[in-house]
């Protein structure tokens, strides 16, 4: 569920943006910086149902909701629709 995601992204430390800014959308450059144990990176891969070769090109593209008292329902349509879209852009 969401809740696995914000897991396994908790090890990212990002900060708040801007509060003029409801959603975040994770930067090239910010990603490029970011190492991920190969553990943590399946892990990621399976919740997103993404490959690893595909991996940073579609986390980047994700939006992840940074309010956590926003309905898990709304968090998980922006789950499945990004992951969904990065996968039919692949194939």
């Amino acid at each position: 569920g969401v809740e696995d995601i914000y897991k396994a992204l908790s090890n990212l430390n990002l900060s708040k943006n801007n509060d003029n800014y409801k959603k975040r959308q994770l930067s090239n450059k910010k990603m490029q910086n970011f190492k991920f144990s190969e553990k943590k990176t399946l892990k990621i891969e399976k919740l997103l149902n993404i490959d690893a070769a595909n991996f940073t090109n579609s986390l980047d593209k994700i939006i992840f909701d940074t309010n956590f008292e926003s309905s898990k329902e709304e968090n998980i349509n922006y789950q499945n629709s990004n992951a969904k879209n990065n996968v039919d852009k692949k194939n």
